[in-house]
């Protein structure tokens, strides 16, 4: 379980660095898909979509290896309350655009994370995680 769990947090971080590549070169990209005609979105929004699917691969990387390491009722409490709160900050935020609905949806996700790692960090086989 150590091996695999090291390898898919590594993995994870792996993907959010190749999506902040991919943000980072979405106007490049976005022209040579569909044009120079139609404008990129703004950078704020890119990079909130970045941090939004970012979280959701931490999230989903220690929901998986609690999961593994028989630590339910901890993804349940957790994940149920960062995704909870990630929903209610988009759709409170909403009226206030879509950039404003990115961030405040963040915040409430970034909630699950201090709880998932602490879980995570207590049911590890060995001293050695984070």
């Amino acid at each position: 379980v150590r091996r695999a769990g090291t390898r898919a947090l590594v993995a994870t971080a792996g993907l959010a660095l190749a999506l902040s590549a991919v943000t980072f070169a979405a106007p490049t990209l976005l022209r040579w898909w569909v044009g120079a005609s139609t404008p990129p979105p703004p950078t704020a929004l890119a990079w909130l979509a970045c941090l939004w699917a970012g979280l959701q691969l931490a999230v989903v990387a220690f929901t998986y290896l609690l999961i593994a390491l028989g630590r339910l009722r901890a993804v349940a409490v957790h994940t149920t309350l960062g995704c909870a709160l990630g929903c209610l900050g988009l759709v409170a935020a909403a009226p206030g655009g879509t950039t404003a609905a990115l961030l405040v949806g963040c915040l409430g996700l970034t909630a699950a994370l201090p709880g998932l790692i602490r879980a995570t960090r207590r049911a590890w086989p060995s001293t050695d995680f984070l």
